[in-house]
């Protein structure tokens, strides 16, 4: 008979512990980045639609044949004609920086502030066009009546208040959609 084998007896494996890491949480993105080109496009149309408002009230205060040197001017002479874009734009940058993935909301009451920025703006403008620190006190507060009811200086905070709305609005819109993209890759 052949011999039998014996069985080997099992040697117990050791046990290693096994090492996972937990999965990161997904990175809340951010819509500032992106939030600045979407200013600099509604700066865009702010100035456009400033320059047109420039041009329908000049030529209703300006019934002359001069009107495109006086709109020239304007724009390339005097500091009022282009300090509400940069304002505007100053304002809205900053708006996305604080507010940045917020509602609607927030756009909307950050709006107010950026009109009121860009209002101020352009008082301050037009009183550095005026030389007020060439004139006398008397002088100076007949200057700065004139400059708070200024019509371009209206014009100026409704058009900044209507475009910061609109621009808000798209601001808020990718701010939700980046909301729904981290809600997915979560799932």
């Amino acid at each position: 008979p052949e011999p039998t084998a014996v069985p080997v007896p099992l040697q117990p494996q050791p046990v290693a512990p096994i090492f996972l890491q937990r999965p990161e949480p997904p990175k809340r993105k951010s819509n500032r980045g992106t939030g600045i080109l979407i200013v600099l496009v509604g700066t865009v149309a702010f100035a456009l639609l400033w320059s047109v408002a420039v041009v329908v009230v000049d030529s209703l205060l300006t019934p002359s044949n001069d009107l495109p040197k006086v709109l020239l001017d304007s724009f390339t002479q005097v500091f009022a004609g282009w300090v509400p874009i940069i304002a505007f734009f100053v304002g809205m940058v900053v708006l996305v920086q604080i507010v940045n993935r917020s509602r609607w909301w927030a756009y909307i009451l950050g709006g107010l502030v950026v009109a009121v920025f860009v209002y101020f703006a352009f008082v301050g403008a037009y009183l550095v066009d005026a030389h007020y620190w060439e004139r006398t006190p008397a002088e100076f507060a007949i200057l700065l009546r004139s400059a708070w009811l200024n019509p371009f200086a209206v014009l100026a905070g409704v058009i900044a208040r209507e475009i910061s709305v609109w621009t808000g609005a798209w601001l808020a819109a990718r701010g939700r959609n980046l909301d729904h993209v981290i809600e997915l890759e979560v799932d």
